[in-house]
């Protein structure tokens, strides 16, 4: 049996913050910051945001 690891709310947050305002792709992001299944992971915490999942926005 695996064991998923769980992210915490202010980690997936602050990783998504990165994403976003770095201009990072969803790769770069998950190995950059050691996320296991990498851009599935972060695409599911897109979607929670309603932000399409294909997509890197920019901020300014």
């Amino acid at each position: 049996m695996t064991i998923r690891k769980a992210y915490s709310i202010e980690f997936r947050s602050e990783a998504l913050k990165l994403l976003l305002k770095q201009g990072w792709t969803q790769a770069e992001a998950a190995r950059r910051l050691g996320i296991s299944k990498g851009t599935q992971q972060i695409r599911w915490w897109l979607k929670g945001l309603g932000a399409p999942s294909f997509a890197v926005l920019k901020t300014e």
